[in-house]
């Protein structure tokens, strides 16, 4: 979804349809993985499981909730671009080079939570991990210090 979410912003305009189907189709997806694998967690922890094996199932659950929130937070983005779309809405250069940044550090952030996913706990580096969450924050919030003064300047078209 995250380079659907990309193509769709930044690549030719012909595909664009495309890559909306592609990302409605992915975020259905996310959603049935979610509660298959829900289900299924669900019943393992019927069985008389250690200490350990119910906090990783905590865990997991946690991770495909997370999972299948990111796939809604993809689905919307794709929803409000193209409702810009269908209004004549469009971001100045400045504002899609602020997305095109984002973008690029929540990739960075998924390729280490790909890295991190093979590996054993104790090998994984949260150090890392921290970092890149500190860099998308802190990101974030130049992000919505320039919307504010794009809003303050009246710079956005009605």
């Amino acid at each position: 979804m995250h380079f659907s979410i990309q193509g769709l912003l930044f690549k030719k305009q012909n595909k664009q349809e495309q890559f909306l189907k592609k990302i409605k189709k992915r975020e259905e997806i996310t959603d049935t993985i979610e509660l298959e694998i829900a289900e299924y967690l669900t019943k393992i922890s019927s069985y008389n499981l250690t200490e350990t094996a119910t906090r990783r199932i905590r865990g997991i659950h946690s991770m495909i909730n997370d999972l299948e929130r990111i796939g809604d937070i993809y689905y919307q983005m794709s929803k409000t671009f193209e409702r810009m779309q269908n209004e004549g809405t469009m971001l100045n250069e400045d504002s899609m080079e602020g997305i095109r940044k984002m973008l690029n550090l929540i990739h960075e952030a998924i390729r280490n939570v790909r890295d991190n996913l093979e590996k054993d706990s104790e090998n994984i580096d949260l150090e890392k991990a921290m970092e890149i969450e500190n860099a998308i924050n802190d990101y974030q919030d130049k992000l919505l210090e320039y919307h504010y003064n794009q809003l303050e300047n009246k710079v956005y078209s009605n």
